[in-house]
């Protein structure tokens, strides 16, 4: 840990424009001469007073950890088995020493040893995203539970018209991506990375209905990114359960309004700082154009970053419409009028609860979000983060019951 602490430190970061670290909070040039590769073979000299006249004058060790003049490197001896630090430090670092010998494992044991390759097995079965009809609420959209899951015999490919349906899904994504200028074709840039992407297919089962319908998506491939350098913070905050608890009971004893707000394709909003380079879509590279990739203008499914950079657009948002998040839940916003009336937003990704003492300030806010976002409203909330939300017969009393998801 202390090894990746310091190699963070040294190493020049995009967050600061390709500055070091250390040298920005020292304000002092970064000596690299200490630098060693982590785990490589080093020999520590022994002092005179630790060796007799026949002992050897130097110890092999594992490099753990940099030092200074001072202190001296980490090491670590694997006959006396403890940590030694030494300033006289003799470094191999293409090898590394093995502490262990493995013994050959018996002939008579090879019956129970297989070799098997994960990638391949998957590589066999198709993949599809399937709807489980199950009554389970989870936060994003209340009106479906969809799971990833590999198909089985059991599971037949869609249909020749049931393939139209998803050609036709293809075309409408592909339409959402160019009106929200995703992407642009740009040429290929040399040593720069480009990411691969592919289609995914889900059925959506909905309440209320018997046919399902199909839906596509691209996805970029995210875990081909490189951290430093095609992203670098992905943490985004969801609200707390605490202060939906908090939020119900002012609801409650207030006889507030309690609103419901779900964003589409929320992901394609974020903006990107990073130059990310994607191959064209499957089925829809352009003619005339197949030498061209795609330089991501807005963030995309399957990147690494997508839910900071939407939080983040988001806040600016909410921000720029007067609103201040609150210091103990950073997905909680209020806002309070000159007329002592007030909105409270509760944020978890892509779903919303809004709370007002005024109608005309929810439709006006309603209104504000739509022109930004693609939106959906709700109305009087219902079903929200696993919750099943219920005015109850008693005066001054709103249920939130947790539904079963196992």
């Amino acid at each position: 840990m202390v090894v990746a602490v310091q190699v963070i430190n040294l190493s020049p970061t995009q967050v600061l424009n390709g500055d070091v670290p250390e040298q920005v909070w020292t304000g002092k040039e970064v000596a690299y001469k200490y630098f060693r590769v982590f785990g490589c073979r080093a020999f520590a000299h022994v002092p005179k007073d630790e060796r007799s006249k026949l002992d050897n004058k130097s110890r092999e060790c594992i490099f753990l950890s940099h030092g200074d003049e001072k202190f001296g490197y980490k090491l670590y001896d694997p006959m006396q088995k403890k940590i030694v630090r030494s300033r006289d430090v003799k470094f191999i670092e293409d090898q590394n020493i093995t502490s262990v010998k493995y013994k050959a494992v018996a002939q008579d044991h090879n019956d129970d040893l297989v070799d098997w390759n994960l990638d391949d097995e998957l590589n066999e079965w198709p993949r599809i995203i399937i709807q489980e009809n199950v009554d389970t609420d989870l936060p994003g959209n209340q009106q479906e539970n969809e799971i990833v899951t590999q198909i089985n015999n059991d599971i037949q490919l869609p249909a020749n018209n049931e393939m139209k349906d998803l050609i036709f899904k293809m075309e409408e994504e592909m339409t959402s991506l160019h009106k929200n200028t995703t992407y642009s074709l740009v040429k290929r840039v040399p040593c720069k990375k480009v990411l691969k992407n592919k289609w995914v297919y889900k059925l959506k089962f909905e309440k209320g209905k018997t046919e399902p319908r199909y839906k596509a998506r691209l996805v970029v491939k995210g875990f081909e990114q490189k951290y430093g350098v095609d992203y670098d913070e992905i943490f985004s905050p969801v609200v707390k359960m605490t202060s939906i608890r908090v939020i119900l009971g002012v609801v409650a004893s207030l006889n507030l309004e309690l609103q419901q707000l779900d964003l589409k394709t929320f992901f394609l909003h974020g903006d990107l700082e990073e130059f990310i380079h994607m191959e064209q879509p499957e089925g829809f590279v352009m003619k005339g154009k197949e030498g061209l990739i795609c330089r991501l203008n807005k963030s995309l499914y399957g990147l690494k970053q997508d839910p900071r950079r939407w939080y983040k657009k988001f806040h600016t948002f909410m921000i720029d419409q007067g609103f201040k998040k609150t210091l103990v839940d950073h997905c909680v916003y209020c806002k309070r009028f000159n007329n002592q009336s007030f909105i409270i937003l509760l944020f978890y990704v892509d779903d919303m609860l809004l709370v007002v003492d005024d109608v005309k300030k929810i439709n006006t806010l309603k209104s504000d979000l739509s022109r930004a976002f693609e939106m959906k409203d709700l109305g009087k909330a219902k079903h929200s983060w696993g919750c099943k939300l219920k005015e109850t017969e008693l005066e001054d009393t709103y249920g939130c019951h947790m539904k079963n998801t196992s």
